[in-house]
Order: C-alpha cells, then sequence, then structure tokens
C-alpha cells in the first residue's frame, strides 16, 4: 500500500478544521513511523465564508506540512458536496499512485480520525471500498436528532432493499477509504460522468456506480460524534430526499430487463 490520501469537503469549518488538521498531523506521524506510510492531504473550500480557507493556509505554512503536503482546492461559490468531492477525487486521479488509497471524511469533527486505522485495516485485506458504518456492531451516533437519524436510516434501509451492495449498511456515510485502482477503473469507465449528484446524494451514487464495477466492500464501525459539531447542519432535508428517491428510481430504471424490441 503506498500513501494515504485524505479528502476534507470543507463548507464553512472555520472552528472545526483545525483540531481536525491537527489530528491528521498526528495520524501522518504515527503512521510513518510505524508503518512507513505517507499521507497528503486534499481540502476543497466549498465557497466558504468564514475563516476556513484562512485556516487551510495556516497549516500550509505550518511545520506539519513538510510530514503531510497540502493540497487546497477553492471552489468560488458553495456547489454542494458532490461538487467538492468531484474536485477532489480529480487531483487525486492527476497525483495518485496506483498503490496509493483515498479517504474521504467530514471536516466538522464528527468523523474521528482514528477510525481511518480500521479503513486502512481492512483495505489490506482486499476489501476496495471500506465504509466506516454507524449500522455495524461497534458503531453508533452521538448527539444526532432525531430527524437526521431517521432521515439516514430511512436512506439506507431503501436502498438496501431495493438496490442493495453486498457488503454495505450505510449508504449514506460520507466516511469511507477507497483503493487508487478502483478509482482509475471508475474514472476510465464513467468518465466525466462518475459523480453527477452535487449534494449529499453523491455517497449513494458513487457507491452504486462502483458497484457495478464488481468491487470488494466491507464495513467498519463508525461513532459518529455529532455532539462534537460546532455549526449547523449543512443538509438540506427535503431535497437530499428527493435526490435520493430520484437516485433511486434512475437506477432502477437502468437494471430493469429490457423487454422484446426495447432499445
Amino acid at each position: 500500500m503506498g500513501r494515504l490520501w485524505v479528502l476534507l469537503p470543507c463548507y464553512n469549518e472555520e472552528q472545526a478544521l483545525p483540531t481536525v488538521l491537527r489530528q491528521l498531523s498526528g495520524l501522518a506521524e504515527t503512521l510513518l513511523r510505524n508503518q512507513g506510510m505517507r499521507v497528503a492531504l486534499i481540502i476543497v473550500d466549498d465557497g466558504s465564508i468564514d475563516g476556513t480557507q484562512k485556516a487551510a493556509l495556516a497549516t500550509l505554512a505550518s511545520p506539519s506540512a513538510s510530514l503531510m503536503p497540502i493540497n487546497i482546492i477553492t471552489h468560488e461559490q458553495n456547489m454542494g458536496l458532490g461538487a467538492a468531492i468531484k474536485s477532489g477525487i480529480g487531483l487525486f486521479l492527476a497525483q495518485a499512485n496506483d498503490d496509493d488509497v483515498l479517504v474521504t471524511m467530514d471536516a466538522d469533527g464528527t468523523h474521528p480520525v482514528e477510525t481511518i486505522f480500521l479503513l486502512l485495516e481492512a483495505a489490506r485485506s482486499g476489501n476496495e471500498i471500506v465504509i466506516a458504518s454507524r449500522f455495524v456492531a461497534g458503531g453508533k451516533e452521538i448527539g444526532l436528532s432525531k430527524q437526521r437519524k431517521f432521515l439516514s436510516r430511512l436512506c439506507s434501509s431503501l436502498m438496501g432493499e431495493l438496490l442493495p451492495v453486498r457488503g454495505v449498511h450505510d449508504y449514506s456515510s460520507g466516511f469511507r477509504l477507497y483503493a487508487a485502482r478502483t478509482i482509475f477503473s471508475a474514472a476510465q469507465k464513467y468518465g466525466d460522468n462518475f459523480i453527477t449528484e452535487m449534494g449529499f446524494a453523491c455517497q449513494a451514487e458513487i457507491l452504486l456506480k462502483l458497484n457495478r464495477m464488481g468491487v470488494q466492500c466491507a464495513e467498519v464501525p463508525l461513532i459518529l460524534r455529532y455532539d462534537l459539531k460546532t455549526g449547523p447542519s449543512k443538509m438540506p432535508l427535503r431535497q437530499t430526499i428527493w435526490r435520493y428517491i430520484s437516485l433511486g428510481c434512475r437506477e432502477m430504471l437502468r437494471r430493469r430487463p429490457k423487454k422484446y424490441g426495447e432499445g
């Protein structure tokens, strides 16, 4: 296994980002010392109007940047989570090697950095996608509103029943590891259409498209620390529910067997 790349989509994370970056710097030091593994960081500032970019630039100028190279992508306006991940993956495709891995995670402090050790361990067993899941033994949610809990479980339950992906229970978790070779193959297969959902439904879209390629998936437990979140949720609930429904309908139609004479 080569380098570990960590992709942090950010929108108004001025308060939480410095802490997350310090924790990632500690992770980088531990991985280099114990496993000889280097870490690179991709920060996508998705049109923040607070001090997010200033916090990112401060880390870029700090001593930790020599241990953990930092790439910063700036969107002039807020374009959505899917757009941020798409930009970050674009940079990853341009710079990564075949044996690298990519971890995507939230920059708001709700995703424990130490969970990355579990993701890496599962990847070394041959899994091409590893999801930090709230819905497996050892996983749970702390501080999440009843409304958000309901939405997360509803989306994952519907996807699991209608569009199952072997080895997956948490379809909306954005805390994931991808093998670089899998991302390279997806880019070759789908081109610019690999990610078309610009909002939170991109998580399910990515998973469904990679599942078509027959990749091996696994999950590790995630303790989601929503009680540590410093700002309001960025998820527009109604829009997100609609995008999940739309995505699911499109995928079901795509899987529908064609009748004689169609297409």
